[in-house]
């Protein structure tokens, strides 16, 4: 029979008998932390298919994320054709209103070019106007001539031919040789007046006669018609119609 006395024979017990270390180590110890390293990796493996999880979730949502920014991207494209369509049409629209202006105006000025004469007679005293230039394709000859003499002898420049050659119409008295230079505007703004104003003054130094300014217009506001008056331009009114 064993004898065990002190501590020492304990120990030699224990390590003679593992039976009786392992149930002494089971009784002091305790299941639970017997078990520790089962737990640990079992806490392990468990944290491990969490973050496979984690990570196959992770996946699916930048799978999204992806998807999703490649509908925006397809949406951006759409929008972008949309607006070049939008900014095509708008520049359609926009030749197309400057078509229908461009019309109106020239339908405009036909209408005053059948009234003005009798109108400059009445307001300028004009015996026998005649119009010898328009924007539709007229020059006169003798108004031609007038221009290149005028050129020629250095009365005006070059450039200031080329302007007066925009104006709208230009009528000459084949009577008195007055002229009138006159620009056509269904509403009369500011720089109808001083166009007016600047290429009856070039027109009077070609010709070395006086010429008028005149703006034809069927609509005119008070800024304008005080402008006219201090410029001397005068204003006659042809209704559009």
């Amino acid at each position: 029979m064993t004898t065990i006395n002190d501590i020492s024979d304990l120990v030699r017990v224990l390590q003679e008998r593992p039976d009786w270390l392992a149930a002494v180590r089971n009784l002091v110890v305790g299941e639970d932390l017997l078990d520790l390293p089962q737990q640990v990796a079992r806490f392990v493996e468990a944290t491990e298919e969490n973050f496979r999880q984690v990570q196959e979730q992770f996946r699916q949502v930048q799978a999204q994320i992806d998807q999703i920014q490649a509908q925006i991207g397809l949406m951006q494209a759409q929008i972008g054709q949309i607006q070049e369509q939008n900014r095509l049409t708008h520049q359609q629209l926009d030749r197309l209103e400057g078509r229908a202006g461009n019309y109106d105006g020239s339908v405009y000025e036909r209408r005053v070019r059948t009234r003005i004469l009798l109108r400059l007679m009445q307001t300028f005293g004009m015996e026998d106007p005649a119009i010898v230039f328009h924007q539709e394709g007229l020059i006169a000859p003798e108004i031609n001539r007038l221009f290149q003499q005028a050129r020629r002898s250095g009365l005006v420049r070059i450039d200031e031919i080329a302007d007066l050659q925009e104006a709208d119409i230009i009528i000459t008295d084949q009577e008195g040789g007055g002229h009138a230079v006159i620009e056509v505007s269904i509403t009369a703004d500011d720089d109808d007046i001083m166009r007016a104003e600047r290429r009856a003054r070039i027109m009077s130094l070609a010709s070395g006669v006086q010429a008028m300014g005149v703006v034809a217009t069927d609509r005119l506001h008070g800024p304008q018609e005080s402008l006219a008056k201090d410029r001397g331009v005068t204003v006659l009114t042809f209704p559009n119609r």
